[in-house]
């Protein structure tokens, strides 16, 4: 059976992210991502938006999340994350878990909605 196309762009992003590789991360993301917050306001809209606010994380912070959680409804993946941020200016650490709803369309990860 052919692995979801969501599974694989969740994957991936994730690698990304952990690599701090803004170039790979992005490639996962379709042009026109909408990030959510909790409520459903839009806080990123556009790749342009997108690609500077994880740029400017992946300077300023070492990076790490691992999922421990997953639900997958292609092409929806809705999943737990654990996650670590290090600044790289003050060595503070903040930890903390997430639940992050991807949806794919188009081959690329469309709509992200972080619950806090």
């Amino acid at each position: 059976m052919k692995k979801p196309k969501v599974l694989t762009l969740s994957e991936e992003q994730l690698v990304a992210y952990n690599n701090r590789d803004i170039d790979a991360f992005c490639a996962c993301y379709h042009e026109e991502v909408k990030v959510l917050d909790e409520e459903g306001k839009v806080t990123m809209d556009g790749m342009e938006t997108f690609r500077q606010r994880y740029a400017s994380l992946f300077e300023n912070f070492e990076t790490e999340a691992w999922i421990t959680e997953r639900l997958l409804l292609p092409p929806h993946i809705v999943e737990k994350e654990r996650y670590v941020r290090k600044n790289l200016e003050t060595g503070e650490e903040t930890t903390g878990d997430i639940i992050v709803r991807y949806t794919e369309r188009d081959g690329k990860i469309a709509l992200v909605a972080f619950l806090r």
